[in-house]
C-alpha cells in the first residue's frame, strides 16, 4: 500500500483494490513499454496490464475487469 499526502493536509492510502486497472494494447513492444512509465509517472494509483496484439487483449478482458483500455489505433487484423 502506498501513503500519498495531498495539499488539503490528510492521507490517502491507494490500495490495489483502488488502483485504477489499465490494458494498454499495442503491437510495438518499445511502444508498450515507454507508454507504461509515462502512464506510471501520470498517476502512482495506476495498475497497467500490457497487449501485444488484439487476441491477447480479448483474452485478458475475458478474464480480467479492466477500468480502461488504451489501444493502439492501427493495429494488425484480429486472428481467429
Amino acid at each position: 500500500m502506498d501513503t500519498i499526502d495531498s495539499e488539503f493536509s490528510c492521507t490517502v492510502r491507494i490500495t490495489r483494490e483502488s488502483a485504477i486497472r489499465v490494458l494498454h494494447v499495442d503491437d510495438d513492444p518499445s511502444i508498450l513499454e515507454i507508454s507504461k512509465l509515462m502512464l506510471i509517472d501520470m498517476g502512482s494509483n495506476l495498475d497497467i496490464d500490457n497487449a501485444c496484439c488484439a487476441n491477447e487483449a480479448f483474452k485478458k478482458l475475458s478474464t480480467i475487469n479492466y477500468d480502461i483500455v488504451v489501444s493502439d489505433y492501427e493495429m494488425p487484423k484480429k486472428m481467429d
